[in-house]
Formats: C-alpha cells, structure tokens, sequence
C-alpha cells in the first residue's frame, strides 16, 4: 500500500481522534506525524508477536565514495540512514553482508561495542567483516576494504533511502502496524503517543486547528 494510500485510509477513521476529545486529524497530520506513527506501530507490532514483519524492511546497497573514504584508516564507512531501533536489543537491522545474503558481516550495534570487541578480541571466521553503525554520523563502518553490500533495515524516514519512490512504491510498513496506528485513532490515544496536547474544548470550530507537531 502507498504512503498516500495509507494516509486516506487513516484519515476516514472514526473514533476518539487525537484524544478522547473530538478532535479530528486530518490528512495534512498524518501526512506530518505519519513516521512517527509508523515508529510507535512498529514497536508495539513487536512487542505483541515477538516478531518484525518482512514488509516493515526496506533494502539497498550502500554506495561506496571514495572522497568519504579519503584517508580512511583501516575502516571503510558507507552512508546510511538513521535505522529504527525496535527495542534495546533489536537494532532495526534485518542483514548486513554480502549480496549473495549467505555471509553476514558480524554486526555491532555501536562504535563502543566494536571496539570492545576488538580489545577483547572476539572470534569470527577468517573472512568474516566486522562493521558497526554510528547513528551520530549516519554510517556504516566495516573493516575490510568492501565496496558493495547489501542491507536490509527499518528506516526512520523511508524516504532517506535512495531507492524508495515515495509514489510508486509500496510503504515499508506492514498491515498489521497499520490497524495498530488505526487502534490508536479509535480509542483516542493518538495523542498521547504522540505527545500532542489535548483540545478542552468540545463541538468547537477549535477542533479543526490540530496541534502542530515538526517531526
């Protein structure tokens, strides 16, 4: 399902709205809070089933720039958007590796659990690449000279990878998310999870101007 497709469906919903008030989001909201929506879904998709849905992925390759990688010193970085992080132990990674998807690099999930892993010299096969994600910078650093790779991630903003076509494509989030994110509206805890505060007034023309949210 499209972007725009999803926000028309959520936009019909009815039900408690943004809170348990009567404020009614409209397709301009979603359309700004949609990949915060979608975080939150993602999150609680998981903490029911135990399990990320495949179409919450996205896939690509990192493309290698040799002027990023001038004077590099034994790690090799590939730009890559800011991952979703599920929870305090799944990254937002579903692979890393080889575009064959038979060799995983073995993945760190900071800079600072690379390099203790280097200090305490932690066993991998012998070809094996070792290669962590800095959000801070938006990279992926591997220590072996790679120059092609595939990833499969949750993005935060699937629009920051390069292959995504925001109109053409199908949005990285499955249908279970979005009944999740529709749960939210009817029972009007949309705004709460959201952090929007609540409209006090009820059958007002104020219901129309929603909170503004800049994420």
């Amino acid at each position: 399902m499209r972007r725009d497709d999803i926000i028309d469906r959520l936009s019909t919903i009815a039900g408690g709205g943004l809170m348990t008030d009567e404020t009614s989001p409209s397709q301009e909201f979603f359309l700004r809070n949609l990949h915060s929506m979608r975080e939150v879904a993602i999150r609680e998709e998981f903490r029911r089933d135990n399990v990320i849905n495949e179409s919450n992925y996205q896939s690509f390759f990192p493309v290698f720039d040799n002027n990023v990688n001038a004077g590099c010193d034994g790690m090799y970085k590939f730009e890559c958007p800011r991952v979703l992080r599920v929870n305090s132990v799944m990254s937002g990674f579903g692979y890393v590796g080889s575009e064959s998807g038979n060799s995983p690099f073995l993945m760190y999930p900071s800079p600072d659990a690379f390099y203790n892993a280097q200090r305490h010299r932690v066993t991998r096969s012998k070809d094996q690449v070792s290669a962590y994600y800095d959000p801070s910078e938006g990279f992926i650093y591997a220590n072996s000279p790679v120059k092609r790779f595939f990833v499969r991630m949750i993005a935060e903003r699937p629009e920051d990878i390069y292959t995504f076509n925001v109109h053409l494509d199908d949005y990285p989030i499955s249908m279970k998310a979005i009944e999740i994110m529709e749960e939210f509206i009817r029972n009007g805890s949309l705004g709460y999870i959201l952090r929007i505060p609540g409209n006090k007034v009820s059958n007002s023309q104020s219901d129309k101007f929603l909170p503004q949210n800049n994420e």
